[in-house]
């Protein structure tokens, strides 16, 4: 089951992003994790991502799930901090499509 959620700035009912919550991993996604997310290139860099995955946080904790996984494909620097910002701990690397990628952790 997967439940997605657009996120609208308020001062212009604006749609900003969508972010994906995914309750279970099947074998595919265990390098994706729980939760992807992504923010309009005009809205980035202004906190929204880190807002964003800060509220599915607190959906995933309130389902049960006593931790979540993440990862950013390398390169994607605004991405990895805004898992860090999150609480996200580096587990492991992984290749899909020869890109590399990184797996975190985040404990609810």
């Amino acid at each position: 089951m997967t439940d997605t959620f657009f996120a609208m700035r308020q001062s212009d009912k604006k749609i900003i992003g969508i972010i994906d919550f995914r309750h279970s991993l099947n074998e595919f996604l265990k390098d994706f994790g729980h939760i992807g997310y992504s923010v309009c290139p005009l809205e980035r860099r202004n906190g929204y991502a880190t807002e964003m995955l800060r509220q599915v946080l607190a959906i995933a904790k309130e389902q049960g799930l006593p931790e979540v996984f993440l990862s950013y494909m390398k390169g994607n620097v605004p991405s990895r901090k805004t898992i860090l910002y999150n609480g996200g701990e580096y587990l492991r690397d992984f290749t899909f499509n020869n890109e590399v990628g990184e797996v975190f952790r985040i404990v609810l």
